[in-house]
């Protein structure tokens, strides 16, 4: 589950993922403005995406930072540091494709996905973006997909099963180590 977090302790690690410089030109000459667009990151399951606009580019990174704080979110993922299930989505003309990894295979990622995985605390993930380059598709696109995930303890109520029938386990000895995974993820069934 991909849930809104309004106050987040931990300390904040951010990344510049996109600059833009745009200018148009009036009659009085060009006008010349910044774009940034800002991750935010605890490496602890939280994630906030933001975008500034001003004319000088230490305000636009402030104003992208304090809207990505705004908009943190908390993501839910496996005890290896992966994400529950492999998911597929689209965003304008991005397409990204995110699946899990065993231990060890690391962050398998392009450059935007790789960091917004870093900041989230992904440690084993394959990805794959076809499409658009476009860096503001594809980071909503991520953003997008990781709101689409669902927890297994989710997935197993709404079958009305248990954890260890839905990772396909014969017995159900090692359902309270599989819960233990999931302690953070009681509020959202």
């Amino acid at each position: 589950m991909f849930k809104r977090v309004s106050n987040v302790k931990n300390d904040l690690y951010e990344e510049i993922l996109d600059v833009r410089h745009p200018s148009h030109a009036t009659t009085g000459g060009r006008s010349m403005s910044y774009s940034v667009l800002v991750a935010v990151g605890d490496k602890k399951c939280h994630i906030g995406i933001g975008s500034g606009n001003h004319k000088e580019l230490p305000e636009a990174r402030a104003k992208a930072i304090a809207n990505a704080k705004k908009n943190m979110y908390r993501l839910n993922l496996m005890k290896n540091k992966t994400i529950p299930h492999p998911v597929y989505m689209k965003y304008g003309s991005a397409v990204i494709f995110m699946k899990p990894s065993m231990e060890g295979n690391g962050i398998v990622a392009g450059g935007l996905i790789r960091k917004i995985c870093f900041l989230v605390g992904i440690k084993n993930i394959t990805t794959k973006s076809f499409g658009s380059s476009n860096a503001n598709n594809i980071v909503l696109a991520v953003y997008k997909a990781f709101r689409e995930l669902k927890s297994l303890k989710n997935i197993a109520y709404k079958r009305d099963k248990n954890i260890g029938e839905i990772i396909g386990k014969i017995s159900s000895i090692n359902i309270d180590k599989d819960i233990e995974l999931f302690k953070n993820d009681e509020d959202s069934i």
